[in-house]
């Protein structure tokens, strides 16, 4: 009997909360082992969603219809003059929904009992043992019949799926902020600039990315401005070897560096969205990705970033791990049995992801690696440029370019 299989859930944060539902709805009992002991209610920064995906995850109980999100029908991409005033490429039609991280978060933590969410409880150990696995932390031991990785980059699980799997960085860095919008000098102009629309500000060797996102009740303030940006690192800066995140010693240089960029190449109008941030609202991260030839190994099986990695072009960070738990319901569900349901799970969710690494990858070459003379592009330039990108692929931000008209 399903009710009877306990899982653990290594992961406490989006991806594990999805996939806790998602066994619990399929009749397991899912326990989540999160290795922090802190809330995550005060993470401010946006996610990006299709609306049919929000729709979905309503309709079978994941989230509130009426979770607070902001909607936006059209992505405006812009570069700078020779003055320093904005020059409009694009109105490309794309319809998202823009989320608070914490707020997504909270819908799927509070359909997880509170004494199956065990907050700083760091799982040590897996030992895949019979029919099941023996799950160590600190302290304690505990067998599972099912084991569901959303343990992020450097996943534990994922050393057991896919012992042999390395990320590949790509050369560059993702720069985050979100600050309160009542911060900037004319919020109310700012707010209605973009309401229903997202921006992509291009430049030599980049772009970012500008949007709304709704306010959490852990964080003051009405409204938040959510930004991205993509760059080379400074010359100077110093990274771990590894894992090509900067040092302590190098955040300033890190700040400075996109502040510089933003002075240099956005138009007056947007350069305060990047400097009103602190340092301590600032976030740099390498850019990387990962392929991977399955996301499940019975009885262990892999969700969000725990499986394949993309990059964050394709904003498919959060709703690759909302359809992870969309999927796997479905297949705890369809009444196959359960070595059956976890090999379609890994074949279909790392086919789906790997799919994803590559537009990433592609999106990246053209948007930072080699990017165009922005001051040269019209409207066709541009939709002849997005389609080349994608190549055919069907993406939700782009809606896609050669369809429209």
């Amino acid at each position: 009997m399903a009710g009877s299989l306990r899982t653990a859930v290594v992961g406490g944060s989006i991806a594990g909360c999805a996939a806790a539902v998602a066994v619990g709805l399929a009749g397991y009992e899912p326990t989540v082992y999160e290795r922090s002991a802190g809330e995550f209610a005060e993470r401010g920064f946006g996610i990006v969603m299709p609306p049919a995906i929000r729709d979905q995850l309503a309709a079978r109980g994941y989230l509130d219809a009426s979770m607070p999100v902001c909607r936006a029908t059209e992505r405006l991409w812009l570069a700078r003059d020779p003055f320093g005033g904005i020059r409009e490429l694009w109105h490309q039609r794309s319809q998202v929904l823009t989320c608070n991280w914490a707020l997504l978060w909270q819908q799927l933590r509070s359909r997880v009992p509170d004494d199956k969410y065990r907050r700083g409880s760091e799982v040590t150990a897996l030992r895949p043992e019979g029919a099941g696995v023996l799950v160590r932390t600190t302290g304690c031991e505990e067998r599972h019949a099912l084991v569901v990785g959303a343990d992020g980059y450097h996943s534990l699980v994922r050393k057991l799926v896919a012992p042999a799997s390395r990320l590949q960085y790509a050369g560059y860095s993702l720069w985050r902020a979100s600050v309160p919008l009542d911060r900037l000098t004319d919020a109310k102009r700012t707010e209605e600039d973009l309401t229903g629309r997202y921006l992509t500000i291009g430049f030599p060797g980049g772009h970012a990315i500008l949007y709304l996102v709704p306010q959490s009740a852990a964080l003051p303030g009405r409204t938040r401005l959510n930004w991205a940006l993509y760059a080379a690192p400074p010359a100077g800066a110093d990274f771990d070897a590894e894992l090509h995140y900067p040092t302590g010693r190098t955040t300033g240089i890190m700040r400075d560096h996109v502040h510089a960029l933003a002075r240099e190449f956005f138009p007056d109008r947007w350069q305060e969205a990047i400097l009103v941030a602190d340092e301590q609202e600032m976030a740099v991260q390498p850019v990387r990705d990962l392929t991977l030839a399955t996301t499940a190994a019975y009885p262990l099986l892999l969700a969000g970033d725990a499986g394949t990695i993309t990059r964050p072009h394709t904003a498919s960070g959060a709703v690759k791990a909302l359809e992870d738990a969309l999927l796997l319901e479905d297949l705890l569900t369809s009444g196959l049995p359960l070595t059956e349901a976890l090999r379609s799970y890994g074949t279909l969710r790392a086919n789906a992801g790997n799919l994803l690494v590559e537009v990433g990858r592609a999106i990246g070459r053209d948007q930072v690696e080699s990017t165009p003379y922005w001051h040269e592009m019209t409207v066709e330039r541009m939709e002849e440029w997005a389609n080349g990108t994608l190549d055919g692929y069907v993406h939700y931000l782009y809606e896609n370019a050669s369809e429209q008209t």
